[in-house]
């Protein structure tokens, strides 16, 4: 299952990653599928902290957003090291 969500979405959060990587002196290249997943997981994490959730598990995004949990860890670990191991993540704070 492939979320759609407009491209103007999908450009801001682009903008938003390209700023983030900037100011965090992060690794220039990342992988275009990395940036497309990121914004299926942010969007995923959006309506999770909309319907109250405060921690969410690695499984448990991965499962909403399509991918494996190893892929999304993965995928996290190009902005930084996020979550605790049998806690999971802060869901406003990785939305962030």
């Amino acid at each position: 299952m492939t979320p759609c969500f407009p491209r103007d979405l999908e450009r801001s959060i682009k903008d938003e990653l390209r700023h983030f990587i900037l100011k965090k002196n992060l690794p220039k290249e990342i992988p275009r599928k990395v940036v497309y997943r990121i914004s299926i997981y942010f969007r995923c994490l959006q309506r999770l902290n909309d319907n109250g959730l405060k921690t969410v598990s690695s499984d448990a995004l991965a499962r909403a957003a399509g991918v494996k949990p190893t892929q999304l860890r993965k995928d996290l670990t190009y902005f930084g090291q996020f979550g605790t191991r049998g806690l999971g993540y802060d869901v406003e704070l990785l939305s962030q």
